[in-house]
């Protein structure tokens, strides 16, 4: 997924795959929630906890 402000996403209209070993991932999510026709969010309460986890602060 592309990342498009805070918290808000879409998926590309071609397929686009990146793979990550199993032990560089941060932590499972459940799937995004709609918002809009295109856009999507990750559940507001994980996406403060994924933010903590890597030091996002400006997103």
């Amino acid at each position: 997924m592309h990342c498009i402000g805070p918290n808000r996403f879409f998926w590309p209209r071609l397929q686009d795959v990146l793979w990550y070993p199993s032990d560089q991932y941060i932590t499972q999510i459940p799937p995004p929630s709609n918002i809009g026709s295109r856009h999507q969010q990750i559940e507001p309460s994980i996406w403060e906890q994924m933010k903590d986890a890597l030091n996002f602060r400006n997103i």
